[in-house]
């Protein structure tokens, strides 16, 4: 009796961005079914086979299917000749709610914020919260994460003026010697807006004595700060300056206006200038 002939079936999976690359895009959406299943298989640990373990009190169980095609970091820890690779566990120093976050966002590529945090303590504050995530999403090589906190980071900075600063001030103060070490890009943009932020923030920081202790421990960025100060002064004379400039062009020019065009009889103006 022979055998009924194989039926070959075709499945189509959506297209990656390779193996083990970090730029997934994030889908639209937390409530699609594979999100919210990755999310419980995250919060549960149910058949996790890798741990990643934070401090003395915190160890996140995880699944290497799901953690190593969506991370170069993890896919070299735990599938290549490292100690890691034989032990299963990675040990980390970061704060262990930035470590849920990463992890959140490996699971369900979807960008994750202060309400995300569900396993660990809550980061204190909105600046906090977003240099912690961009500085593990920098060292996991967490492309995609990197670059969404980027962002998140240079809009906090272009707004001196927000009330949220009022909370936000002193963590900044103990990111700053963290800005000024980061080499790639991503800390040139993130040094020149935190430069100008801290000149448009100067007399509120000064009043601030970690900001005080910064300028007496690190006598380079000092010198930094002063000089950004001092710059930033001279350009506003040079406005203040341009402006008298202008509007004293068109004042002559009004008068001249006004000595074409007067009537028989009225006297002309003379303009005179008055050096101080």
């Amino acid at each position: 009796m022979s055998r009924p002939e194989a039926k070959h079936i075709t499945v189509a999976f959506p297209k990656s961005s390779g193996s083990a690359s970090p730029e997934n895009k994030p889908q639209e959406g937390s409530n699609h079914p594979c999100i919210k299943a990755n999310l419980e298989l995250f919060h549960s640990g149910s058949h996790a086979d890798c741990t990643v373990k934070c401090g003395e009190s915190y160890v996140f169980r995880v699944h290497t299917a799901i953690i190593c095609v969506r991370n170069k970091y993890f896919q070299a820890a735990f599938t290549g000749r490292f100690e890691e690779g034989d032990s299963k566990t990675v040990i980390w120093d970061d704060k262990p709610y930035a470590v849920e976050c990463l992890l959140y966002y490996l699971y369900t590529l979807q960008f994750p914020g202060m309400s995300s945090v569900k396993l660990t303590e809550q980061p204190c504050n909105t600046w906090e919260f977003a240099i912690e995530l961009f500085k593990i999403a920098d060292k996991r090589e967490c492309h995609t994460l990197q670059a969404h906190y980027l962002q998140q980071l240079l809009r906090m900075l272009k707004e001196p003026a927000a009330r949220t600063w009022q909370y936000n001030l002193k963590a900044f103060v103990r990111s700053i010697p963290y800005l000024w070490e980061i080499p790639n890009k991503s800390g040139d943009e993130l040094r020149s807006a935190a430069q100008d932020f801290i000149v448009a923030k100067k007399k509120a920081l000064l009043e601030l004595q970690d900001f005080q202790d910064l300028l007496t421990e690190d006598p380079l960025f000092a010198v930094e700060f002063y000089k950004a100060v001092a710059a930033a002064m001279e350009k506003k004379f040079e406005n203040i300056k341009a402006n008298m400039e202008k509007k004293e062009r068109d004042l002559q020019r009004n008068i001249w206006d006004y000595n074409q065009n007067r009537k028989p009889g009225e006297p002309p103006i003379e303009f005179k200038r008055h050096r101080l």
